[in-house]
């Protein structure tokens, strides 16, 4: 995993890094630290589980929704694995792209990560919801700009890697 931390920005490395430590501030794990009242610990989406790390980005209506979304976007379809290290390798194993092109489909991955994260954070401090779908479309942009950056062999416009995804990844 250390090969496609390097392609993201610092902070979403680092965030990649305490999310699989589950030492992501959490309202569960502030509540351990009785920085948080624990009756204050249920999900900011839908108030049906704990705000644990799996259940923010793996067990969540919401964060499911996103990831099936993000697949139908890939082109895909998969099992949901719930729990980071099983997701993130089952979601690098969906593909059979080219190996050179492997590190894209992995900021795909820690931009949907850190993109629901963000969003979870706008609900908890502003109270701002944002639904799914313009959350993948916020995660397309993320995962392009990043990739902008990061490699000077990339040169997709936006348009093409909103919309196919596929060839931009050398799939099939």
């Amino acid at each position: 995993m250390t090969n496609f931390l390097n392609c993201v920005p610092s902070k979403a490395s680092c965030f990649a890094w305490r999310l699989m430590l589950d030492r992501i501030p959490t309202k569960v794990n502030l509540a351990k630290r009785n920085l948080l009242l624990s009756s204050d610990s249920g999900c900011v989406w839908s108030n049906q589980g704990l705000d644990t790390s799996c259940h923010i980005f793996f067990e969540c209506s919401f964060a499911y929704q996103v990831w099936m979304l993000c697949l139908e976007w890939c082109g895909l379809f998969a099992a949901h694995q719930n729990n980071f290290i099983s997701h993130f390798e089952h979601f690098l194993g969906l593909l059979s792209c080219v190996a050179k092109n492997q590190y894209k489909w992995a900021m795909i991955w820690l931009a949907s990560i850190w993109s629901i994260w963000l969003s979870r954070n706008e609900v908890v401090f502003t109270n701002k919801f944002t639904s799914p779908k313009h959350l993948v479309e916020l995660i397309k942009l993320r995962s392009w700009k990043w990739l902008k950056v990061k490699d000077r062999n990339f040169y997709y416009p936006f348009s093409c890697w909103s919309g196919e995804l596929a060839a931009c990844l050398n799939l099939y």
